[in-house]
């Protein structure tokens, strides 16, 4: 299964020498304006990565979409997000009571006391956390989106269960047409909302440029599409 890591293109060079780095206590996130993350995270997506590039990004930067295999990382490094159990407790926590913003906080502080539910976090809001650093070798392809191509403007999700649940599908295809996969079967098949099936089999993938890894050479990454 893949899950992907979306930023920047500024983030590039750092990110192949070094892998992909949590925040840490000292950055502001991309998410200040708002609720802080988790500074020992990073998040990885299996639908939205292409909406996080876009909040990374600096202006006039291209989006930077890393992809990973699921199956390739530690899962003892795994973690729900805290937005997924701040939304899916909503209802029933008596003892978390108050704003969103402050039982978001208050997972974010207690996020390991609820690491077994990493998977239903990426089944039901298509997102988790990795402790530590991911080693750059973990990489297998990354992709360049430039801001005005048709795929930057074919992703403008809310973040929510909801929208998770009528949208997912299409945000999974929606990765697939930026990699230049085949669209799953299932998951066209699956789409609720009416229109955005053929939306996405007819959407181009100009401004996109496709970097995978070659272990038969020397395991650099070089531009296929």
């Amino acid at each position: 299964m893949k899950v992907y890591h979306g930023t920047g293109a500024f983030n590039l060079p750092s990110i192949l020498m070094h892998g992909l780095k949590p925040r840490g206590a000292r950055a502001a996130g991309n998410w200040a304006h708002t609720i802080k993350s988790h500074s020992q995270m990073v998040y990885l997506t299996d639908c939205y990565a292409v909406y996080y590039a876009t909040a990374a990004r600096m202006k006039d930067d291209k989006l930077l979409v890393i992809e990973l295999e699921l199956d390739e990382l530690d899962p003892m490094q795994l973690y729900p997000d805290e937005d997924f159990l701040e939304q899916a407790t909503h209802f029933g926590q008596q003892h978390m009571k108050g704003s969103r913003k402050a039982r978001t906080k208050w997972f974010v502080r207690h996020i390991k006391d609820f690491k077994d539910d990493w998977r239903i976090s990426l089944e039901h809001l298509g997102t988790i956390g990795h402790c530590g650093i991911i080693k750059p070798q973990l990489i297998k392809r990354y992709a360049l989106i430039d801001p005005l191509c048709p795929v930057f403007w074919a992703s403008d999700p809310t973040i929510s269960l909801i929208n998770h649940q009528l949208k997912g599908r299409y945000y999974h295809c929606l990765m697939q047409k930026v990699f230049g996969d085949e669209m799953s079967a299932s998951d066209l098949e699956a789409m609720v909302i009416p229109g955005d099936q053929e939306y996405l089999t007819k959407l181009p993938r100009d401004g996109i440029e496709v970097y995978e890894r070659d272990c038969g050479l020397d395991c650099t990454l070089r531009r296929v599409s």
